[in-house]
């Protein structure tokens, strides 16, 4: 009797591992490391939990777009498990990507951000072309988008060299997705200058300086 209660109890212990072995996949990952630098190499794996019942069919997107392999990017799959790789680390690779696993009885996925840190790149501008005295001049320093994710930065604004003084007139407002605009309130004679954009994150910084010309004269 005792025998056949243990091969009882093993059957049934079969069977719920048989039953757990059933159903749709469920994924878990080792997502990309935090923080990656623009040039170095990365990757990211996706593990299917053994709660599921193979084959399975795996797939890589990209911002919802497929991943095809290059020569940089390459995509690799074993029996439970998929892997992105990505050589020398580009702007334009700054994305979301999601692994996708599929078997005959449902799918998962799971959704990887890959942050990239990278000095800032300020986007040019210029103040208007003609301004008279007495007017109001507004311009914007931004970032240029990609040039780096998941990171702030410190944007601050010089007027031939020297840092701009806020006053009732002069006033520079930071925005929280990487701009600054500096706003001159009834232009003088002595706002004419050389004003220059810096903007710095953790791993290096920028410039980019613009003449505001008044009259079509500019103080050099």
């Amino acid at each position: 009797m005792r025998a056949v209660a243990v091969f009882a109890a093993l059957l049934m212990s079969f069977s719920m591992a048989g039953a757990q072995s059933r159903g749709a996949p469920k994924l878990q990952t080792l997502g990309f490391p935090r923080e990656v630098s623009l040039g170095e190499d990365t990757m990211a794996t996706c593990f299917v939990r053994k709660n599921s019942q193979g084959p399975y069919t795996m797939r890589w997107f990209k911002d919802g777009a497929q991943v095809e392999d290059t020569d940089r990017v390459k995509t690799f799959q074993k029996a439970t498990s998929t892997s992105l790789a990505i050589d020398g680390i580009r702007v334009e690779d700054v994305a979301n990507y999601t692994c996708v696993v599929k078997n005959s009885e449902g799918s998962d996925s799971l959704t990887l951000p890959l942050f990239v840190t990278a000095p800032p790149t300020i986007r040019s501008f210029s103040f208007p072309p003609e301004i008279a005295l007495g007017e109001e001049v507004i311009v914007v320093c931004a970032i240029k988008k990609g040039s780096s994710t998941g990171e702030s930065y410190s944007i601050s604004w010089r007027k031939d060299g020297r840092p701009v003084l806020q006053s009732e007139r002069v006033s520079t407002s930071a925005h929280s997705k990487g701009s600054s605009t500096l706003v001159i309130a009834s232009l003088r004679p002595e706002d004419v200058g050389n004003y220059t954009c810096v903007a710095r994150n953790s791993v290096g910084a920028d410039t980019f300086t613009a003449p505001l010309v008044v009259n079509g004269n500019a103080r050099l």
